[in-house]
């Protein structure tokens, strides 16, 4: 379920380790990121940092540990968990992996890290750009960072 892109990038003496991971969907990202160093590397998200997986409060528990270290795109896995937060209504059987979230005593600063996710992120040194499941086909750049 976890893909890697490392790419490693030179500025001068300054070396930045980037590690992509692809939907994590609640699995424990930190067994697949032995090599970590939060001092030189990022983490990028392509959203769906939550649900499916049994680990979905371990995951934003370790994002939100190391923000600075983290770029993330919300999916649609992380906007139902904001709004079944917000609904505070009974928990279905689908949703059962997000329970673990819904009942921590941490849930308010966890879905408030995520709720501050953005849905597109520009990398301008390298002219990439990352969402979640695409840009509708009529928009342009600017469309889409106005929502």
């Amino acid at each position: 379920y976890i893909g890697f892109l490392t790419q490693s990038t030179t500025t001068g003496s300054d070396m930045l380790r980037v590690q992509s991971l692809r939907y994590p969907h609640g699995l424990n990202v930190t067994e697949s990121l032995l090599a970590f160093n939060a001092a030189i590397d990022n983490l990028i998200f392509t959203g769906d940092l939550v649900n499916r997986g049994p680990d979905s409060l371990k995951v934003l528990e370790y994002l939100y540990a190391i923000n600075g270290s983290v770029i993330n795109v919300l999916g649609n896995h992380d906007f139902h968990l904001i709004a079944l937060t917000l609904k505070n209504g009974n928990i279905k059987t689908k949703d059962e992996t997000l329970k673990p979230i819904l009942e921590s005593s941490k849930k308010i600063s966890l879905i408030e890290w995520l709720r501050h996710q953005p849905l597109l992120h520009i990398d301008k040194e390298t002219n990439i750009i990352m969402v979640h499941a695409g840009i509708h086909p009529h928009w342009n750049i600017n469309q889409a960072q106005a929502y």
